[in-house]
C-alpha cells in the first residue's frame, strides 16, 4: 500500500494560489478595459501611415498596369476580330510586299467599316490622335499630315501613322484615346498585318509586336510587352 504524504498548510496555499490568479485576470480585465493611451494611439497612426506611404506607389501602378492590360486584350479582340470578317468576306487587299502602302491603306479602311465610328480622320489622324505622345519612327508629322484614323465608340483611336504608297502595314491604337498617359507599352499599341505565306499575300490576321524592353523608337520609354501582355 502506498501512502500520500500532504504537506501541511497545503489547503491555505491553493485558496491563496487561486486568489491570485483571480486578482491577475481582474487586473488584466480593468486594462483592457481602460483601452489605449493617446500617445499609443498616435503611435499606431504614424506606424500605419509610414506603411501606406511604403506600399501605394507599387499597389498604384499594379492598379494602373492591370487597367493598361486589360484595355490592351480587348483592344486586340475587338481588332482581330475585325480584320477576321473582312477577311473572311474576301475585302483584304493582295500585298506585293511589306510596303504597299496602298493596299495597306484600303485594308485599314475594310478594317474600320467593322467598328462603330464615331469620328472618322481619314485625312489627318490628329482629329483622333494626340500627336503629343509616343510617335512610331517620328510619325505621325507633328500636322498630322500623311495619316489616317479613327475613333470608335468605346473610345478608343486606330491610326496609320504613314499613309504614303512606301509605306509599312502597322496600324496602332490608343486604348483610351485622347486621355494619357499616351504612350507605347502603356495605352498605345502597335499592331501588323501577318500573311500566312509569301509574298504576295493577302494578310488573314493581326500581330502584335515582340516585348520590347530597351527603349526603342517603337518603345520610347521601354518595357513594352506587346506580346506577354496578352497571355499573362
Amino acid at each position: 500500500m502506498v501512502i500520500a504524504i500532504i504537506p501541511p498548510g497545503w489547503q491555505m496555499k491553493t485558496k491563496l494560489y487561486i486568489m491570485q490568479t483571480i486578482m491577475e485576470k481582474n487586473d488584466l480585465l480593468k486594462q483592457i478595459k481602460k483601452g489605449f493611451s493617446l500617445t499609443e494611439i498616435l503611435i499606431s497612426l504614424v506606424i500605419v501611415g509610414v506603411i501606406a506611404v511604403m506600399t501605394a506607389p507599387a499597389l498604384f501602378h499594379d492598379v494602373r498596369e492591370n487597367t493598361w492590360k486589360k484595355s490592351y486584350r480587348k483592344a486586340y479582340s475587338s481588332a482581330q476580330q475585325a480584320w477576321l470578317i473582312s477577311y473572311n468576306k474576301r475585302k483584304i487587299a493582295t500585298l506585293t510586299d511589306w510596303w504597299s502602302g496602298t493596299a495597306h491603306n484600303t485594308n485599314f479602311n475594310t478594317f474600320k467599316s467593322n467598328f462603330n465610328v464615331i469620328r472618322d480622320c481619314s485625312d489627318n489622324a490628329s482629329e483622333c490622335w494626340d500627336i503629343s505622345g509616343d510617335k512610331f519612327y517620328g510619325l505621325p508629322n507633328a500636322d498630322g499630315s500623311g495619316s489616317m484614323g479613327f475613333m470608335d465608340s468605346s473610345g478608343m483611336a486606330w491610326i496609320r501613322c504613314c499613309t504614303g504608297a512606301g509605306c509599312g502595314g502597322e496600324l496602332m491604337v490608343d486604348t483610351n484615346g485622347f486621355d494619357g498617359p499616351n504612350k507605347f507599352g502603356r495605352d498605345r499599341f502597335i499592331f501588323r498585318p501577318q500573311c500566312s505565306a509569301a509574298y504576295p499575300c493577302k494578310p488573314m490576321m493581326l500581330s502584335p509586336y515582340d516585348d520590347q524592353i530597351a527603349t526603342s523608337d517603337f518603345c520610347v520609354y521601354g518595357n513594352c510587352y506587346y506580346s506577354s501582355w496578352l497571355i499573362k
